[in-house]
């Protein structure tokens, strides 16, 4: 069986009003932001209901980011959370109605 995902962060530049409100919704979750990699968030279908995905940046002591130099990459971990709020607008998949 598959997993569901509800919503996805859009596959586009984000508006300053699309940005700030993500920002607030993470925060509303405990998710600091700066620490989510680049598109990397969506609400997926969990055993107990809907949930917050993230992948987030290790980071060190000094509160940076963990590079992986034999892979060249900096290190993530996935990240769920059972979701709160409702994201704050609608991806780019779903229409909206006329």
């Amino acid at each position: 069986m598959g997993t569901f995902c509800s919503w996805a962060l859009p596959a586009r530049e984000l508006t300053g009003d699309e940005q700030a409100a993500l920002t607030v919704w993470l925060r509303e979750h405990g998710i600091e932001p700066g620490s989510v990699a680049a598109g990397c968030v969506a609400v997926m279908a969990g055993k107990d209901g809907s949930e917050l995905h993230v992948t987030e940046f290790v980071t060190g002591e000094d509160g940076g980011p963990v590079v992986d130099y034999a892979a060249n990459r900096v290190v993530t971990r996935p990240r769920i959370v059972p979701l709160a709020t409702e994201p704050p607008f609608p991806d780019d998949k779903k229409q909206s109605p006329a």
